[in-house]
């Protein structure tokens, strides 16, 4: 039986002073999920750049599709424009998990719940965690 293989893309804010500060806590959160689903027993691919531009979402979801993942998981750690989600779903192959941790230094849950209304507007289904 083949290992599911995931993808996960996570994202960030869309104010460059803004992403390029948080960017190393950013990185940190998606490496702890992506170390969790592989100790899990998952295959996993991550995004090349963490998004915060619509270029970013178009291509890193590109990318997941080229890898050929099962489901992709949107991760959020802190705040993010949620049209950036709706662009990568576009691209990205599904079913779609949103994922954030709880963090009360930063809006990474309310991230998660603003691009989860998003993807409902352009009718892409996704769970969330």
């Amino acid at each position: 039986m083949r290992t599911p293989k995931v993808g996960i893309l996570t994202f960030s804010d869309g104010r460059r002073h803004v992403h390029s500060e948080l960017l190393p806590m950013t990185r940190e959160f998606e490496d702890r999920l992506a170390r969790r689903l592989c100790e899990a027993g998952l295959e996993v691919v991550t995004g090349r750049d963490i998004i915060w531009t619509t270029d970013l979402a178009k291509s890193e979801a590109q990318y997941l599709a080229a890898e050929r993942v099962d489901a992709t998981i949107f991760n959020f750690a802190i705040w993010s424009f949620p049209h950036l989600t709706a662009i990568a779903s576009q691209f990205a192959p599904g079913p779609f998990l949103m994922f954030s941790n709880v963090n009360p230094q930063y809006p990474g849950l309310v991230s998660m719940l603003a691009s989860a209304g998003a993807l409902d507007q352009v009718g892409a289904f996704c769970g969330s965690v």
